[in-house]
């Protein structure tokens, strides 16, 4: 049976009677609508508590498999974390994230403790602490960086329903210069990749660069270019700086010069530069085209019929697109820096682009630049908020990253948790002098207590030869 989710303000209003088919559709204060509820006060109080009844019940999975002695690693517990637990909490947090801080806690507290058995640290522990061993953002950071990230979704699918009403996230992004309009849009394919007669030519990826030098890889080119006497031959190469990504296409008439955000990784740039030299030769007169590329990555990720890129996506409609109008295009793979004399023109040439400021953005990052991006972002916040902590962890361990070492057993790693904040012991022990010496203990704690293997071990070694490691 249907039900009504009522939204009333703090007024007392009185029941709203609705009937269909004369029958009463009943009145509920909350209503689930894919896997989220909705409460009537909008308090999110009603999932929130529906989160901690189902996420207790996944950590009696946790005290089981991470026990002090025999339990599992560090690193399998924590993944199981997020599979069972944490992937319920950011399942809708863009939404529930406007709750209250005393109802978010509820189930911050579940995620905390969930990692703390994780990583087999005492209850005493501060919070920040947990999350800062186990490499994680703190709960008010990941939401933060969830909704940017679901923004930036929304605008890669060019859905015609609203986004998100955020302003915060909004805020957040125009602060950091992201523009989610200039975001390449993942299009649909027009015809099934396996049906489009297509060739791209890898032929010289056969040659390892690094036992293979330039003067065989020019010969073995001009071998296989032989075959394409009639294609007419365009270049194409990308350059990088601090600041901007300059793209040149080089055909056999005028060269062709574009610039693309910082934002950008090399792997777009290679695509759109690419997809761009297919744009410049469909209407060409000439009716045979081969660009050449010095990025495999890219001809290989449009050869994968199953999970094109963004801009590969592109790139195959326009080859279709090119196919329509009897016009022959080939992709060929050129090794870079090799003597080619066309590969090394459009790279001089793509230098250019990237530091010529009258040059204009032609176009903007793709999805995977822009959550590569925000990674960054969340990281430098989590870093910065990590440092104005005052806690022992904090003046041991003043990274974000977190330390592994696969080569202990579950008591030797968690004992080494529980030494970074016993500093007398380690460093400072007149009693424990001699031994220290003996093993050659680093006098630094953060570098013996840290993620090197060799000085975990020496710690281990120093905890037995003392009689403390049956002790802890």
């Amino acid at each position: 049976m249907g039900q009504v989710n009522l939204d009333i303000s703090k007024r007392k209003v009185g029941e709203l009677l609705i009937t269909l088919n004369n029958k009463q559709i009943p009145i509920k204060k909350s209503v689930k609508i894919l896997g989220i509820f909705f409460d009537c006060r909008r308090t999110w109080a009603t999932h929130i508590h529906y989160l901690k009844s189902s996420t207790s019940q996944s950590l009696n999975i946790l005290k089981i498999l991470s026990h002090t002695s025999w339990g599992g690693e560090s690193r399998t517990l924590i993944k199981i974390h997020k599979s069972i637990i944490q992937s319920k909490i950011n399942y809708g947090s863009n939404i529930y994230k406007s709750a209250s801080q005393s109802i978010l806690k509820k189930i911050d507290s579940t995620n905390s403790t969930g990692l703390r058995l994780a990583i087999g640290a005492f209850r005493s522990i501060p919070i920040y602490g947990i999350y800062n061993t186990a490499g994680e953002p703190v709960p008010e950071i990941k939401r933060k960086d969830l909704s940017l990230k679901y923004i930036t979704r929304y605008y890669r699918s060019n859905n015609i329903n609203p986004p998100l009403k955020d302003s915060e996230s909004y805020d957040e992004l125009e602060k950091y210069g992201i523009d989610c309009k200039q975001l390449i849009v993942r299009e649909q394919l027009t015809t099934p990749p396996w049906t489009s007669p297509y060739e791209i030519n890898t032929d010289l990826s056969a040659y390892l660069k690094t036992q293979t030098s330039p003067e065989m890889f020019k010969r073995y080119f001009l071998s296989i270019i032989e075959n394409y006497k009639e294609y007419q031959e365009v270049y194409t190469d990308v350059s990088k700086t601090q600041d901007q990504v300059g793209i040149s296409i080089i055909p056999k008439s005028k060269n062709i010069l574009m610039k693309l955000p910082n934002t950008c990784s090399i792997y777009t740039a290679e695509a759109i530069a690419i997809l761009e030299a297919i744009k410049s030769v469909i209407d060409n007169e000439y009716p045979k085209h081969i660009i050449l590329s010095d990025s495999l990555s890219t001809l290989n990720s449009i050869k994968n019929q199953f999970k094109p890129g963004d801009i590969a996506i592109q790139i195959l409609n326009h080859l279709n697109e090119a196919l329509s109008k009897n016009k022959q295009i080939i992709l060929m793979w050129v090794p870079g820096h090799s003597g080619i004399e066309g590969n090394e023109l459009a790279y001089k040439q793509a230098k250019i682009a990237a530091t010529n400021p009258k040059i204009a953005n032609i176009a903007g990052p793709t999805y995977n630049d822009l959550k590569r991006h925000i990674n960054h972002i969340t990281n430098t916040k989590w870093l910065n908020t990590w440092k104005q902590q005052n806690t022992k962890l904090n003046t041991i361990k003043r990274c974000t990253n977190r330390w592994i070492n696969n080569s202990l057993k579950r008591k030797e790693e968690l004992d080494t948790h529980d030494l970074r904040t016993v500093k007398h012991i380690i460093t400072e022990c007149l009693k424990f002098q001699r031994d220290r010496q003996i093993i050659g203990l680093d006098s630094s704690l953060d570098t013996a207590l840290g993620s090197n293997t060799e000085e975990n071990f020496k710690i281990i070694k120093f905890l037995k030869l003392t009689g403390l490691y049956n002790l802890i």
